[in-house]
């Protein structure tokens, strides 16, 4: 219940998510078009939102523990190189996995 705010903070930014103990895991759907630096964007700043609400809760988001999947069919690889996400002050690769 405590953290049920956060739930509010990721429906914000239109995207979806579980819950399970103290883990959230958040997932999107995407089209072969939706721009990648759309997808980033809008990732990003619900991060930056999450992380913002945790430090004013006295939390912490553990940036070094936040993983990213892309699931991919063969199909969009050519589309999709580089996919990096911004995590605080540093960035991740995504880890893709090909359908």
């Amino acid at each position: 219940m405590y953290t049920k705010p956060v739930d509010e903070i990721i429906k914000q930014h239109n995207i979806k998510y579980h819950c399970y103990a103290y883990d959230t895991h958040v997932y999107m759907t995407l089209k072969p078009c939706d721009k990648w630096d759309d997808i980033s964007f809008s990732n990003e700043a619900c991060l930056e939102d999450i992380s913002i609400w945790m430090n004013t809760n006295m939390l912490k988001l553990k940036k070094d523990k936040t993983k990213f999947t892309v699931f991919l069919s063969k199909q969009h690889v050519k589309k999709t190189e580089n996919l990096l996400i911004k995590v605080g002050s540093s960035y991740k690769f995504f880890h893709v996995i090909y359908l």
